[in-house]
């Protein structure tokens, strides 16, 4: 009786033709020894039925045998599932098999005792508990608990047979062949392949390219859905969707799938499948629901708290928190609509990147909403961020500075330790400024800063500063040479120029550009990374009021037709979706930033400002600065929201917008608080 591992030690042994036991013992994921008792045992069970051995070499080398079958061996053998197996199997058969899932009959099927399978249970339970449910048993087994817990759990378990279904081997072994038939079984004699066929179709008419991994969860969470439509089960996830879809598509769509399983497939379903289909995505389309102040805040207390707890200047980190930001807006719909992307991600971590992600994990836990995720991909994917981010401020090199400070110790140590907070520096030495002439280590030494002007010729660059910085003292130091703390590796602009090649040549020259740039800074920063580069003055508003919210939002827009960043459209979409919605967007007392579906009635990312005299009132609400927002895709605007807020946050920007008199003393407020921010 061979048992499950040791016919894929037999398979993998057949494919590679000639290997070892180490590098079995490495691909498979199981002990050296382990093998080597596996092995034995195959060969005992071979002998026994007069078939050729597995060839043992010198040097734990193994070859396959020309003149034995594996489809032979699988069933000339009684199969015994190993306890992993058979814990697969219990718990696929009772999220989709449940109703007559009794224990003499899986006894039967699994060829074991009722107390193994006992046992089985046992083990099964205690690892659905943290997920919520609990197995019960009445007449049968069945799983007991909220439906919204059981559905990610399916999921996940139909993701692990995704691969078996769209490539069936030619010879399965047994665990597979009788996972793959109680998938089959249980969708009632409806084709699967079909299913996929028609899901594939749907893809590339709407031009979608997906990862191998979101591949499979799309279709995974796709299978779920349709197994309690044709169980006429009552689907337990609400997800809304605005498509951008052409309708004739869509219907289509929905007209052959619902033929294929022979059931009606409704709007609600269809939408639920479409909407899954966006989560897919790395950049989801700014849904009307999402609060972006609130996504900001959230950004900015994650950052904040990891900066404590590793010690690292985070929040300097651009490229950090514009990805944290477009991860986050899509994982609060996910949240909110108990959605759960299962793609094992953990395996991609180290042993040294463990302690970052026991981190990374606790401070979300102590974050709301962070605290009600349950899938730890979530928190590996918050993990890599913050891993790049190390990286990156680690990468940047660092210059060495004499600081020359005649003020005091006082001075001279709060002036170094601004220097090394914002900047990334290494004070070489703090001298007083008579020590300059016979300073003998200027090979160490890259730049001079200085709080006392120093006459006469210095062999290194040299800049005096006041001993508390100012505005312009940033700018200069800046200009000789020194990088801030603030990485600017932002590539939408460069991007942006390279339309006129193809996706894939393009994709090739961005990643180029990446490898060679990406953990340096730049000189300047890109124009798409600031809120000013979208604002121009003749999108400047400033009017004495009042007006009712609707004509203020389409006045704010005005000047945004009338140069063609966006069509009436637009305007029109954004207005039905406050009032289907709310006033979500709106800050009382503050600011309201009113945003429509990206690329919907949008020819160019731009932005507009409306300043009243007189508050303008959103329903309870009330303001008397209004932005309106339009972007061409999905991720080109975050930068400028990014700005914004931190803007909002952290500077007086909104009082002195609300008291502006003149187009220029409106702009010169954001060029100002925008550098502040920064």
């Amino acid at each position: 009786m061979l048992s499950g591992r040791m016919l894929n030690v037999i398979q993998y042994i057949q494919i590679k033709g000639t290997t070892s036991y180490k590098e079995i013992a490495q691909d498979l994921h199981i002990k050296e020894r382990s093998v080597r008792y596996d092995v034995d045992r195959i060969n005992d069970s071979l002998s026994m039925e007069g078939k050729p051995p597995l060839e043992k070499h010198p040097k734990g080398i193994l070859k396959y045998p020309k003149d034995l079958s594996l489809e032979e061996v699988s069933e000339s053998n009684d199969f015994l599932y190993t306890s992993s197996e058979r814990i697969s199997l219990l718990l696929l058969n009772l999220l989709i098999r449940n109703e007559d899932f009794k224990i003499s009959q899986i006894c039967n099927e699994l060829q074991v005792s009722r107390s193994t399978i006992k046992n089985d249970m046992n083990e099964l339970s205690k690892s659905l508990k943290k997920s919520g449910l609990t197995i019960e048993y009445t007449d049968h087994f069945f799983l007991s608990g909220p439906e919204k817990k059981r559905v990610p759990l399916m999921n996940q378990e139909f993701n692990k047979y995704i691969d078996l279904l769209i490539n069936p081997p030619i010879n399965f072994n047994a665990f597979e062949y009788h996972s793959i038939h109680l998938i089959h079984t249980s969708f009632k004699g409806i084709s699967i392949p079909q299913v996929l066929v028609c899901i594939n179709e749907f893809l590339e008419k709407n031009e979608y390219v997906l990862a191998d991994s979101s591949y499979r969860w799309y279709l995974s969470n796709i299978l779920c859905l349709l197994w309690f439509i044709i169980h006429k089960k009552e689907y337990p996830l609400t997800l809304t969707s605005l498509p951008a879809y052409d309708k004739d598509t869509l219907s289509s769509f929905q007209n052959s799938l619902s033929e294929i399983i022979g059931c009606p497939i409704s709007k609600k379903h269809l939408l639920t499948m479409v909407r899954y289909l966006e989560y897919t995505q790395t950049y989801s389309n700014i849904s009307p629901t999402i609060d972006l102040v609130y996504a900001e805040s959230l950004t900015d207390s994650l950052v904040s708290k990891a900066s404590k707890v590793f010690s690292l200047p985070f929040k300097h980190d651009s490229v950090l928190i514009e990805g944290l930001l477009g991860h986050i807006i899509p994982l609060l719909e996910r949240i909110s609509s108990h959605v759960s992307i299962c793609e094992n991600m953990i395996e991609v971590l180290g042993p040294d990147e463990m302690e970052a992600y026991r981190l990374i994990k606790e401070i979300c836990l102590e974050t709301e909403p962070f605290d009600q995720i349950e899938n730890e991909d979530e928190f590996v994917y918050f993990t890599i961020y913050f891993l790049a981010s190390m990286k990156r401020i680690c990468n940047i090199p660092r210059k060495r500075v004499l600081l020359v400070c005649g003020h005091g110790y006082g001075t001279s140590t709060m002036l170094r330790e601004t220097l090394l907070s914002e900047y990334q520096v290494n004070i070489t030495d703090t001298i007083p400024i008579y020590k300059v002439p016979s300073y003998p280590y200027w090979r160490d030494v890259d730049y001079v800063l200085s709080t006392t002007n120093i006459h006469g010729k210095l062999p290194k660059p040299y800049l005096l500063v006041n001993p508390i910085l100012k505005t312009s003292d940033y700018v200069a130091i800046e200009e000789l040479g020194i990088p801030r703390k603030k990485l600017l590796a932002d590539f939408y602009q460069i991007e942006k120029q390279l339309d006129f090649l193809s996706l894939e040549d393009k994709e090739k020259v961005m990643d180029i550009l990446s490898h060679e740039l990406g953990y340096q800074s730049r000189p300047a920063e890109s124009k798409s990374n600031v809120f000013s580069s979208l604002l121009r003055f003749s999108q400047i508003q400033l009017i004495d009021g009042p007006l009712e919210w609707e004509e203020a939002t389409r006045t704010c827009a005005d000047p945004l037709i009338e140069n063609g960043s966006i069509q009436q459209e637009y305007v029109d979409l954004m207005i039905q979706n406050v009032k289907e919605l709310g006033f979500y967007s709106v800050t009382d007392r503050s600011f309201a930033m009113l945003h429509g579906k990206a690329n919907v009635g949008v020819n160019q990312t731009c932005l507009s400002l409306l300043i009243s005299q007189e508050p303008i009132h959103f329903g309870d609400k009330q303001t008397k600065v209004i932005f309106c927002l339009a972007a061409k895709n999905s991720k080109e605007h975050i930068p400028a929201v990014v700005s914004l807020m931190r803007m909002v946050k952290t500077t007086s920007l909104i009082p002195d917008l609300e008291n502006s008199h003149t187009v220029e003393e409106v702009y010169q407020h954001i060029i100002t608080h925008e550098y502040e921010a920064s």
